[in-house]
Formats: structure tokens, sequence, C-alpha cells
């Protein structure tokens, strides 16, 4: 099993687990690859050190982290720590407050309890300062209170106690989903409405309806990344994207999957030294290629032509 290394024709990257990367900075911060794994010629984000302090800024806005945890965040986002010690310096962040917000969600604990998370290597990552100013500006009764109503972590409580799931909260501005976790940067309630990637429901997003965004997601894909029909409807899927706007997308692309499946052989034949055998196997395998035995046996006749 291949790990730490770029694999498939060099086009996908695979971590200390085995397991492919996927919108993250890999090979010592050096490249990118997208939320499909694909290695990106240049990301959105634009060079490591702006995109580190991008994503801290993110994570800032919404998780409230303690210098630590975010150190810990952007590392495990693949940036190398001369970029993450960039991002940290440049974000001018009041940990104290971060503190203070963090602690104002565990209101249903003691004091006690919320300075030993706050505090704790595994949870908050704060200082002892930063933990106590949370404490004392807290004003919280020693007894502490039922959660309701609120925000804990990325999970919403209702006014019964219980965590949210499948629904509309906190007014009707953010989704969680089946697991009770906030919905980002995705279509949501069957498709029907897009939150954007702070949560918060979009009342037009750029991209129009989902099934323009689906189409516009396609025309991406398929531009870059050379996909197979059932390999982009996965991908789409995978995006939030409803099976009606899916299926709207896939009808509306015109692709032509029997040339994508050529370029993808010739990508194999270029960056390796697999057979015809082993090229023809990777574009229908269930999990890589997914073309037809058609738009692979097109592929292979066609490959020694060019």
């Amino acid at each position: 099993m291949a790990k730490n290394e770029w694999v498939d024709g060099g086009r996908y990257y695979v971590d200390s687990e085995g397991k492919m990367a996927r919108d993250i900075w890999v090979d010592g911060g050096r490249y990118y690859v997208g939320y499909d794994g694909v290695r990106q010629p240049k990301p959105a984000a634009g060079n490591p050190y702006s995109a580190a302090l991008k994503t801290a800024k993110d994570y800032n806005s919404f998780s409230h982290m303690s210098k630590k945890a975010l150190y810990d965040q952007l590392t495990w986002h693949g940036f190398s720590s001369s970029a993450v010690q960039y991002a940290i310096d440049h974000l001018n962040a009041d940990y104290k407050a971060n503190a203070l917000i963090q602690a104002r969600k565990y209101t249903n604990l003691s004091k006690t309890k919320i300075y030993e998370r706050l505090t704790s290597p595994w949870i908050g990552q704060f200082t002892k300062e930063e933990a106590n100013y949370a404490i004392q500006k807290l004003n919280l009764p020693s007894e502490g209170s039922h959660v309701r109503n609120k925000w804990v972590g990325k999970y919403y409580f209702k006014s019964d106690g219980k965590m949210a799931k499948n629904e509309w909260v906190d007014g009707g501005r953010y989704y969680v989903g089946s697991d009770g976790e906030m919905a980002r940067g995705k279509w949501v309630d069957g498709g029907r409405y897009y939150v954007g990637y702070d949560g918060v429901r979009q009342t037009k997003p750029a991209d129009g309806n989902p099934y323009n965004a689906a189409l516009i997601k396609a025309r991406s894909y398929n531009s870059f990344s050379h996909m197979s029909k059932k390999a982009l409807y996965d991908q789409l899927t995978w995006h939030g994207f409803s099976s009606s706007a899916v299926q709207y997308a896939i009808d509306h692309l015109n692709a032509d999957y029997k040339a994508n499946a050529l370029i993808r052989a010739r990508e194999y034949r270029k960056n390796t030294n697999l057979s015809k055998t082993k090229i023809y196997e990777r574009l229908t395998s269930p999990w890589i290629g997914q073309f037809t035995k058609e738009e692979a046996n097109y592929a292979i006749q066609k490959l020694g032509d060019k």
C-alpha cells in the first residue's frame, strides 16, 4: 500500500495512513489537492502562506480556537510549519476572547469543568491565563444550567434540550445534517437551499439555483479532471446536490466520455509504465476510473495514435 507519495499517474497523493488526501496541501506544503483528490495546477487560495492565513481566518471567525489548536489544525491541513507560523503571526487573533466564546458553549457545566475543558490538551488547548479570563467574564452560577436553544461546538440543542438533526435551527439561519453537525458550503434540505462556508443560508447563492450550480460544477470537473459519467455523478452527489440536480447537470453537460477516457489513458501512459491491460483495468475500476467497457476500449484502441 502506498504511503506519503503521489500515485495513479501523479494525480493523487496518499498520506501516512495510505488514505487519499482531499482539500489539503501535501508533499511538504508544495502542492494542493482539491475535494476530488486531484492535484491542482494553481489553487484558488494562491500560495501556501496566503492560503494558510485565509484558512486561519476562517477557523478564527467560526471555531474560535486557541493558538495551539489552530496551529494543529493548520498543520493537519498540510501546511508547512513556516506557512502555519506565518498565518499565526498575521492573524491578530484575540485568544482570550476566543476562550470566552468557547466557555459560553459549556454553560451546562460548572466553572471548574469549563476550566478543565478550556485548558485540556485534547480539547480547548487554551493557556491558563486565557481560561481564567474566560471564567472571570462568564458570570455563570456554579451549579450550571441546561443547554437549550444554543450551539455547543458544531451542534445545536433545541428548546427541549435535544440535539437538532436534519433541520433548520437558530432562527432558520443554519442547517444541521443527519449527524447533527452544521452544514457548510453545500446544498441542503433536499437540494432546495444553499448554505455558505460560514453555514448561513444564502438568499441567492452566486451559482444561482441548484440545477445551474450543479451544471457549473460539472463543467469545472469535466474541463479539468476528465471524469467518467459515474465518477462525475458521485462527485456531484458528494457536494450535496439532489439527484434531480445532478441528473440535470449530467444531461446538459454534453461531455464526451470516450474522449475523457482517452485523456486519462494517455496520462497513465505518460506518467507510468503500465501495460494497456493495466490501463484498461484502471479505467473500468469501480474505485478509480469508473468508465464503461465501451469507453475504455475506445481509449485503448486510440492510445497508440499519439
